[in-house]
């Protein structure tokens, strides 16, 4: 159950890959897939505010890794980081889309972002059930061991 909750972020990370994500002022949206977005977006991540947004891929690289070694409650501070950087975008859409650095503004989002954004969402939601669970079991461990004195 732990391993299926902890593999529904990845599977919806991965669905996004081929999927357009966002669409430019003049409705361009055959330049952006979603893995163009992950492959290119380290070369310009402060260079506009959308650009940020890129930093939840390696949040939520940390939170699955973290998660994979029952890091639970840490791993759950990187997914809510990794969801902050993911709705970067909708609070300012202006972004660097091409090598020459103009910045433009996302007009839209596809698929591909909600994807993305549902990835996140989903990945801190499941780690803050394992976590409240995992309390539940130490809590019930701790009411199982014997009165020391």
């Amino acid at each position: 159950m732990k391993r299926l909750l902890l593999l529904l972020s990845p599977l919806l990370f991965f669905a996004c890959l081929p999927m357009r994500a966002v669409c430019t002022g003049n409705f361009d949206c055959s330049r952006w897939p979603a893995y163009g977005i992950l492959l290119f977006g380290w070369m310009a991540p402060f260079a506009a505010p959308a650009n940020i947004g890129w930093w939840a891929n390696p949040m939520l690289l940390i939170s699955w890794v973290m998660g994979l070694q029952w890091k639970y409650r840490s791993a759950a501070g990187a997914a809510g980081a990794a969801l902050i950087f993911c709705l970067i975008p909708l609070v300012d859409p202006d972004a660097v889309m091409n090598e020459g650095g103009i910045i433009e503004k996302i007009a839209s989002y596809r698929a591909g972002y909600y994807l993305w954004l549902a990835s996140a969402v989903v990945n801190l939601a499941c780690l803050l059930v394992l976590v409240r669970l995992d309390g539940q079991g130490m809590s019930a461990k701790l009411a199982e061991s014997p009165p020391s004195g």
